[in-house]
């Protein structure tokens, strides 16, 4: 998926601005702490256990 993107982005940049094609680096989803996954990763290692996504 990130190749994918990376990829529209280099094809889009002869089109116009690459700069205006890209994501705002401070909208809370482009945050990796925004992400629900990464909660849980950190509050399991706070916690010394587990993520709840981690088989067992």
């Amino acid at each position: 998926m990130v190749l994918a993107e990376t990829e529209r982005l280099l094809r889009a940049a002869r089109t116009g601005p690459l700069v205006e094609r890209l994501p705002d680096p401070l909208a809370p989803s482009a945050h990796p702490s925004a992400t629900e996954g990464r909660q849980e990763g950190t509050a399991a290692s706070r916690g010394e256990r587990p993520a709840r996504w981690v088989p067992a």
